[in-house]
């Protein structure tokens, strides 16, 4: 899994929910510029974290993380 695919994840599902990185910061309870180092791939988030941008773009952390599952690791 290459963990830096899913900033831009994160930031195509924002963008199209015309979401700021500060609305999604604030929703999630990160700051912005968190968000922005996510997005970039500079960070990648923790599953707490996840789970908190999962539920607020109404997707899943798989989904997130780009349908990854357990055969990848294999």
């Amino acid at each position: 899994m290459d963990y830096k695919k899913i900033g831009p994840r994160i930031k195509y599902l924002r963008e199209t929910q015309e979401k700021t990185q500060e609305a999604l910061a604030k929703a999630a309870k990160v700051s912005q510029s968190y968000i922005a180092r996510v997005e970039s791939g500079e960070v990648t988030p923790s599953v707490r974290v996840l789970e908190r941008l999962a539920k607020v773009l109404g997707v899943s952390i798989n989904d997130l993380m780009g349908g990854v599952t357990l055969d990848d690791y294999a």
